[in-house]
């Protein structure tokens, strides 16, 4: 018993000693942390500055050279510092400078905690989703799978960091247009985060308005509205109205509206969030440039062309800025523009638009991508519009191939593609197999873009033209 006893005492003493180890290093990493923010701070002191005005951004810049070379000897606290530092850039947009310190807070967290740590897997994560926004697809997926795989051995398959983890993997997918994967990511992300007791979190708000943004894209608008008003509401409540991801919300949830055709309920839900997001983020951020994109498109489907183009201009030559030439969204925007072109009569600008889109993305995309898919579909239709017939049969071809590939037979982008089709087969004399690709066609296109868009006005005009053949 003697001996038991004095076992015992001795496991005691050795965990109590640990345990007041970890509290003085604890205290002593807060304290250091503290006193390089109190140093920074006084950055901004009149007599520092001599009346020269430091910025906020000034200030983050300073404090991330001042990490990058010194804390040496302060390893935890260093890496700490670096990954806090190298997130803030990622909200700013910043997603260069954000690498360059997330990829510095990783080693740091390796060199304190080995290679299989929860935290090293955290700073994994960071670092994947600054890549992801890079368009740096295979490092991204290196990195997330690698967090997700030791979250996984670390702390189970259930257990909440692998639900943003997850939910990175999701997006990812999503980008790169693999999206039975990203709806099955989606799902198990969710699950997570309702056995872990966490609807009301804005970590699952955050969630579903992703979900939902996928549900967009794949036509299923209303499963889109109900996730989007669901994530508006938890974090109103959690946030209050004025917070960055209620903005989001806000206006993903103008989207979802919008591509269901209720104009009216979209319409105030992107002004109030366009501005709140310009106000948050500023005119130049990527979600300021995203929201943009997307109410140029709103007006474009209000028939406002000559707003829409305005817009669209001047949010891509900021695009081109903030993310570079080559991004997958400058692309993006660009087939935007391309479209409003079109319903001008300008095709040949829009054609030009659509293959500077389709460049980009056969650069940064796979070969078969939604992305791609959805161009080449809307350059057939221009080059349809320009009367290049053999060209437009080539690209049509091609387009509706891979179109059915990614969305539905009724949605929207099938329709442009087969009402193109049935356009051109008409003008060959084949009305016989062109009825039917126009006449399927029509009410797709009717909900999608209006009863006045030219694209449904020319298709209405060729069937009613087939029909009077017909009648003679």
């Amino acid at each position: 018993m003697l001996a038991v006893f004095a076992a015992v005492t001795f496991l005691q003493s050795q965990q109590i000693a640990k345990e007041r180890d970890a509290a003085n290093a604890e205290r002593t990493r807060a304290e250091q942390i503290s006193s390089f923010l109190v140093e920074l701070f006084e950055l901004s002191d009149p007599s520092k500055t001599r009346g020269n005005q430091v910025t906020a951004r000034e200030l983050l810049d300073i404090g991330a050279r001042r990490i990058s070379v010194g804390l040496a000897d302060q390893p935890e606290t260093r890496a700490t510092l670096l990954g806090t530092i190298g997130r803030v850039y990622s909200s700013l947009g910043l997603y260069s400078d954000s690498i360059a310190l997330l990829e510095d807070s990783l080693q740091s967290e390796i060199q304190v905690h080995g290679t299989k740590h929860l935290e090293v897997a955290e700073a994994m994560r960071a670092l994947g989703e600054a890549s992801l926004e890079r368009d740096q697809f295979e490092r991204a997926h290196e990195l997330l799978q690698g967090a997700l795989s030791m979250q996984q051995e670390l702390a189970g398959n259930e257990a909440l960091p692998t639900a943003s983890t997850q939910l990175s993997l999701a997006r990812l997918a999503q980008r790169r247009g693999n999206l039975d994967k990203a709806e099955e990511l989606y799902e198990r992300t969710l699950d997570i985060y309702r056995k872990n007791a966490q609807q009301s979190t804005n970590a699952m708000a955050s969630a579903l308005s992703e979900f939902a943004g996928l549900y967009s894209y794949r036509g299923r608008y209303a499963d889109a509205v109900k996730l989007n008003r669901t994530a508006l509401d938890v974090d109103r409540q959690a946030l209050g109205r004025d917070h960055p991801d209620v903005a989001m919300h806000t206006h993903n949830l103008a989207v979802a509206l919008h591509l269901q055709g209720e104009l009216e309920q979209a319409q105030p839900l992107y002004a109030e969030s366009v501005e709140l997001l310009r106000r948050i983020y500023g005119d130049g951020h990527p979600h300021t440039l995203d929201a943009l994109s997307n109410f140029g498109r709103f007006l474009h489907r209000r028939g406002d062309l000559n707003r829409a183009e305005e817009l669209l201009s001047s949010t891509i030559a900021a695009n081109r800025k903030a993310r570079g030439a080559k991004h997958v969204y400058v692309g993006h925007d660009l087939v935007n523009l391309a479209l409003v072109d079109l319903d001008a009569g300008d095709y040949p600008e829009a054609e030009a638009s659509l293959r500077e889109a389709l460049d980009i993305y056969r650069e940064a995309l796979p070969a078969e991508h939604p992305f791609v898919a959805s161009a080449l579909v809307h350059l057939g239709r221009a080059q349809l519009e320009s009367n290049e017939l053999g060209a437009a049969e080539s690209t049509l071809r091609e387009a509706s191939e891979m179109v059915l590939k990614f969305f539905p037979e009724d949605s929207a982008q099938v329709a442009v593609a087969n009402s193109s089709r049935g356009r051109l087969l008409l003008m060959r004399n084949r009305s016989n197999e062109a009825e039917p690709l126009l006449r399927e066609s029509l009410p797709v296109l009717t909900k999608a873009y209006g009863s006045d868009a030219p694209i449904v006005r020319k298709t209405r005009e060729a069937l009613e033209g087939i029909s009077s053949d017909q009648v003679m």
